[in-house]
């Protein structure tokens, strides 16, 4: 669904360098980064700050990597990811955590090869080389087309976001300075824990709707969550919830049916008790794995194909038989996939938006 050209150049070869526990050295394994998430949340970051334009263009940057301060080139501790628009530009370091997807998959082949044996604990480094003719972003689109951005705005509306605090309790997942702002209404939670008590031991869900609002006074983007529409046609199981095109065609009408503007602005599922699905002793319930949030490989591919922006976010309701139904939220950090905070707007508190005026009201 995100299908625009990202034009990015890190000018370098990456790869992983493997450990045993002992420091000694396993292998290295070449590996191809995939910056895209980076620079679409770099970009974004820019947009929050008012530093760049915002505009619904792909990101458009490069990557260099921030040679490790202890042991040097070629080991890096950090990329840094520039992103352009038009002649602004912004950078922001990302964490060699990034690589940490690469490393397992790397490890796996590893296993395969009988060069790791299976369980065993290991280390990893990240290192970088040059690569000739790798160094300017026009290296990156073929010289025998050319491409043409139109810079359209991004879909933004006025409003205090003050005003959005108040009556709004923090909660589901943990908060960190810095991230953006998300608002759900407490009707759409109790809606998603009432379809999840009817999915019983299978996954259900839907796309969470909204408005992508701005307060230029401080300032900063943010998130109304309005909505849910359910994901009819989807196909589910009790480990698995797969989006159809039937799905999306059904979603898209639901959104012209309510003729309000909104946004596609994230996704919403639901985890059954898998402790439970698989027999897990009562005894042993509260400290299973099973029983535990989180967010699966399918979940993470989802996100990353079908809500990429760093505005849009997951919101997961588990079952457990510790704890019962739980709500947390998952969105971009760093071009990563994390658990984060978001805002529950109480259902006594509305805030209006009135040709870019707000008030507040408790209703009666």
């Amino acid at each position: 669904m995100f299908s625009e050209l990202v034009r990015q150049v890190s000018g370098y070869q990456y790869a992983i360098d493997f450990y045993r526990e002992d420091g000694s050295a396993l292998a290295q394994v070449p590996v191809t980064p995939d910056w895209e998430p980076a620079l679409e949340w770099t970009q974004f970051e820019g947009m929050r700050q008012g530093r760049l334009p915002p505009v619904t263009a792909a990101a458009c940057g490069s990557i260099e990597p921030v040679w490790h301060p202890g042991i040097g080139q070629p080991c890096i501790s950090a990329v840094r990811a520039v992103a352009r628009t038009g002649d602004s530009a912004i950078s922001r370091e990302i964490p060699r955590s990034y690589f940490q997807g690469l490393a397992r998959q790397a490890a796996k082949q590893l296993v395969e090869k009988e060069v790791l044996e299976q369980g065993e604990v290991f280390r990893y480094a990240v290192s970088a080389y040059p690569v000739p003719g790798r160094s300017a972003p026009e290296s990156a689109v073929a010289a025998d087309f050319s491409v043409e951005e139109v810079l359209e705005p991004l879909p933004l509306e006025e409003a205090l976001l003050e005003s959005f605090f108040c009556g709004a309790v923090p909660a589901g997942g943990a908060a960190a300075d810095g991230d953006m702002p998300v608002f759900v209404s407490e009707p759409v939670l109790d809606e998603l824990t009432l379809l999840a008590r009817q999915a019983g031991d299978c996954e259900t869900g839907g796309v969470l709707v909204g408005t992508l609002r701005r307060d230029s006074s401080v300032p900063e983007i943010f998130v109304e969550i309005r909505a849910q529409i359910a994901a009819t046609h989807a196909e589910s199981t009790s480990t698995k919830l797969t989006f159809t095109a039937e799905t999306w065609a059904a979603v898209r009408a639901a959104i012209a049916l309510r003729k309000r503007g909104e946004l596609m602005l994230g996704w919403w599922h639901y985890h059954p008790d898998f402790c439970r699905l698989k027999n897990c002793p009562v005894e042993r319930r509260r400290t299973c794995m099973l029983s535990s949030t989180f967010f699966s490989v399918e979940d993470l591919h989802l996100q990353r194909t079908c809500f990429p922006r760093a505005y849009q976010i997951a919101l997961l309701i588990s079952d457990s038989s510790a704890e019962g139904l739980t709500s947390s939220m998952y969105g971009w950090r760093q071009g990563m996939v994390v658990e984060r905070g978001m805002y529950v707007v109480e259902r006594k508190s509305t805030v209006l938006v009135v040709d870019s005026q707000q008030v507040n009201y408790d209703k009666q």
